[in-house]
């Protein structure tokens, strides 16, 4: 199984514990409608004072009971769902960040590009590539970086980062050089993609 596949499980397996907690919470959600409804036939049967006092109090705690359960299932919902993005981005290997270049002649605002490796149950070394916008064609050119020499950047960045979708373009090219810096043929990074769009 390829890592493109056990990454489709993976959000397979994602969007079917959301179609779960979906269900759940509109079960809770009925069921907190069918206690609303059968308060209103409960205080209209004639029942004694006291029977409905009684029953408006329990009413009362389980309409609590059923806000505080559906605030905590909320919470839980997005607290999963942050876990589960987070965990996408990290296997995805590559990230991109903004930084001010702090030197004296910087080129101000910077582009930087993180990329590693997970294989064998650990991340490599990651790997840096700051890029800068070049004021004339207004495209982006490297400015600093931690890539091993074996792979050809400069080329790579003069062939792909003046195109529309450079960036991407680049970084789609230039990840699966990375395989071979940690473990080949083990990191996710060495599979085979399509890359007719960059052409």
């Amino acid at each position: 199984m390829s890592s493109i596949d056990k990454y489709r499980v993976d959000i397979t397996s994602l969007k079917s514990e959301l179609t779960l907690l979906s269900r759940k919470r509109a079960q809770l959600a009925s069921r907190l409608a069918y206690l609303k409804s059968s308060k209103a036939v409960f205080s209209r049967s004639g029942l004694g004072a006291t029977q409905s006092l009684m029953s408006d109090e329990l009413l009362e705690r389980d309409r609590e009971r059923g806000k505080l359960l559906l605030s905590h299932l909320s919470e839980k919902y997005d607290e999963k769902q942050n876990i589960h993005l987070q965990n996408l981005y990290r296997l995805a290997g590559v990230t991109a960040f903004t930084v001010r270049d702090p030197s004296a002649n910087g080129k101000g605002d910077l582009l930087g590009i993180r990329i590693e490796c997970f294989a064998l149950r650990k991340f490599g070394a990651p790997h840096y590539i700051l890029l800068s916008v070049n004021g004339k064609t207004n495209s982006y050119e490297i400015y600093k970086y931690t890539v091993p020499l074996h792979i050809p950047l400069a080329s790579l960045a003069k062939k792909y980062l003046h195109k529309d979708l450079g960036v991407c373009c680049f970084v789609l090219i230039i990840t699966p050089r990375f395989a071979n810096t940690f473990s080949p043929g083990i990191c996710p990074c060495s599979e085979k993609r399509d890359y007719s769009g960059c052409q």
